[in-house]
């Protein structure tokens, strides 16, 4: 059984769109969503309507929404501030997967398992 953790990237690609393959990911069977609630706030914060924001709403209804982790719990992983909170979020939660749209801060982690999360982009996770 998958646990696929989302970051904040891919939550507000899924609010943001009328229609978008992310969705799929909310159907699959045996697969856990989880997020942090970080990653959550900051999704809705940067949602520019109230009908996306409400479409977010309904899909975190779904989601398995997890603590930060405080600063002793974060990886040493060579990621800025932020995708080391997502990955240590990711890691406390026990996650398989990690899905990012952010190929600039995750970069070079794509592809990989980091602290035995593999960090992957939606599409490839979907394939």
């Amino acid at each position: 059984m998958d646990r696929v953790f989302l970051d904040a990237s891919v939550l507000f690609a899924a609010g943001h769109r009328a229609r978008t393959s992310l969705e799929r990911l909310w159907g699959l069977p045996g697969v856990t969503l989880l997020t942090s609630k970080s990653a959550a706030e900051r999704a809705l914060r940067n949602l520019d309507t109230e009908e996306r924001r409400s479409k977010l709403i309904g899909l975190l209804a779904r989601v398995d929404i997890r603590p930060d982790p405080n600063a002793a719990e974060l990886p040493a992983a060579a990621l800025g501030d932020i995708e080391r909170g997502v990955l240590g979020a990711a890691t406390a939660a026990k996650s398989t997967h990690l899905l990012t749209g952010d190929t600039v801060g995750f970069g070079a982690a794509i592809g990989k398992a980091i602290g035995g999360v593999v960090v992957l982009r939606p599409s490839a996770y979907l394939s």
